[in-house]
């Protein structure tokens, strides 16, 4: 098992409030840092240097996903709308208007050509970044609850739900498949094999599910995860998973027979944990405010400094041995060492490619809980890669 952060190794202070979260870049270089000021910034973690602060949104910005040429970046945020930013300029490409409530989470799809929202709204929708047009090309209303978070694969949308679900939508074919957890899921992560999606519950309980068939592989127990937003995720080698707790601590499971391999106390209150890539992000949220602190190898285990200032996420940097941890005021970078699922059919979603389409469904062959959907046979060849170019590009 890799080792664990001991040591601060910089603190990066500029935000005026709650740091809400923090991306690092594809090679892990440079990392993004959002929150309660409204604003977003780049910083050089290793160096401790802020280079840039992006300026915009009318509320709090809660998530941000760069492109992996870095040449533009997307978030989200409060205000209901998700920002199209110019990262060498600061200026903001388009907004994309839509959602009815606050935006949670944002992604770029493979080919930075589509970003992917989802929000308090119980829906997630697609915003074309060629196109001048603000509308949205595909949304998907079919959840009863807030979306928390979504994945994405090549041809797929996965998205988690506090209505307890996690739902895998297929772009080429138009089927969408509900795995219904019974507990309200506020984090879905992919395993680095593609294989497989971890899913954190408000019952203290994450789950690891086979992507084909919805089968519960494992649960992993041990952590508190009642009241917050608690991410997860699997670490580089899929051999253990990673995840926060309500106590201040991190927890390490071995990813086979789900025992706890590892623990220690982060910080003073909740730690939430995120995903930056295929890598692990360490993320405190506490009573800590305002600074975020490195941590370099020493011997042993030691409990991480603590201040007034509160601590909401932490990241792991790409192909390193680092994670970043935002606060209030600043981020932290750490080094690093060392029940059965019931499979729900769906009914419908929308694409609104033209005129807000809705899918049919086909008489299934068999007693399978899948289903397959397609696009109406009398669909227009244009709106049909319309639809398809989400992930086809």
């Amino acid at each position: 098992m890799s080792e664990l952060p001991k040591q601060e190794a910089n603190v990066l202070r500029g935000h005026e409030g709650a740091v809400l979260a923090t991306r690092f870049n594809g090679d892990g270089n440079y990392c993004l840092s959002c929150g309660k000021d409204r604003t977003i910034r780049l910083w050089n973690p290793h160096r401790g240097i802020h280079i840039k602060t992006y300026k915009g949104h009318g509320r709090e910005v809660r998530d941000v996903h760069v492109t992996p040429d870095n040449s533009k970046l997307c978030s989200c945020g409060g205000d209901r709308q998700v920002y199209y930013w110019d990262v060498a300029s600061g200026r903001v490409i388009r907004k994309f208007r839509g959602h009815d409530s606050e935006v949670n989470a944002v992604k770029f799809n493979e080919y930075s050509s589509v970003v992917v929202s989802a929000g308090y709204d119980r829906s997630v929708r697609a915003w074309d970044c060629r196109s001048h047009s603000t509308e949205p090309i595909q949304i998907i209303d079919t959840f009863l609850d807030s979306v928390m978070s979504i994945c994405l694969t090549k041809h797929e949308i996965l998205a988690g739900c506090v209505d307890g679900t996690v739902r895998t939508f297929d772009i080429r074919i138009g089927r969408e498949i509900s795995d219904d957890l019974g507990h309200p899921v506020n984090c879905i992560s992919l395993s680095n094999d593609g294989n497989c999606v971890l899913a954190s519950c408000l019952d203290s309980t994450m789950r690891l599910l086979d992507r084909t068939t919805g089968e519960l592989l494992q649960e992993y127990k041990g952590h508190t995860c009642k009241s917050f937003k608690m991410d997860c995720c699997l670490t580089n080698d899929d051999a253990h998973i990673t995840g926060g707790s309500e106590d201040g601590f991190i927890y390490f499971w071995d990813l086979v027979d789900a025992s706890v391999v590892s623990s220690f106390r982060a910080h003073s209150s909740v730690v939430w944990l995120h995903m930056a890539g295929n890598k692990c992000e360490l993320s405190p949220k506490g009573q800590l405010y305002g600074n975020i602190f490195c941590r370099q190898h020493d011997s042993g285990l030691e409990k991480m400094s603590s201040t007034k200032y509160k601590i909401n996420f932490a990241l792991e940097l790409p192909e390193s041995e680092e994670c970043c941890s935002p606060g209030n005021a600043a981020l932290t970078v750490f080094s690093l060492q060392g029940c059965s699922v019931n499979r729900k059919e769906a009914n419908k979603y929308k694409n609104t490619a033209k005129d807000s389409l809705e899918f049919r469904v086909q008489s299934p062959k068999s007693q399978q809980t899948k289903s397959a959907w397609n696009f109406d046979e009398t669909m227009s060849s244009q709106t049909r890669n319309a639809a398809d170019r989400l992930f086809l590009m």
